[in-house]
């Protein structure tokens, strides 16, 4: 996951391009949809929660976390 913050959005949004030729596009997802996706590590998700409230961490992110499913629900707030 790459969460790009600007001071403006981009309009109309880039066109993705995959990283190599046989994987698939990335998509544009809005951070309020975030929760609902299947993410691992589930910390992503309180991260684009603080990120759509105005509120990104300061430094260098990042999240370690257990093998778990990717639907499961963050307890805590790592970033708090």
């Amino acid at each position: 996951m790459e969460v790009f913050l600007y001071a403006t959005p981009e309009e109309p949004a880039p066109v993705s391009r995959p990283e190599q030729l046989d994987s698939p596009l990335a998509i544009w997802v809005q951070l309020a949809g975030l929760p609902a996706l299947p993410l691992w590590p589930k910390e992503l998700k309180i991260l684009g929660q603080r990120l759509l409230r105005g509120h990104a961490p300061i430094g260098c992110i990042s999240v370690l976390g257990r093998l778990e499913s990717p639907l499961a629900t963050p307890e805590h707030d790592p970033f708090a």
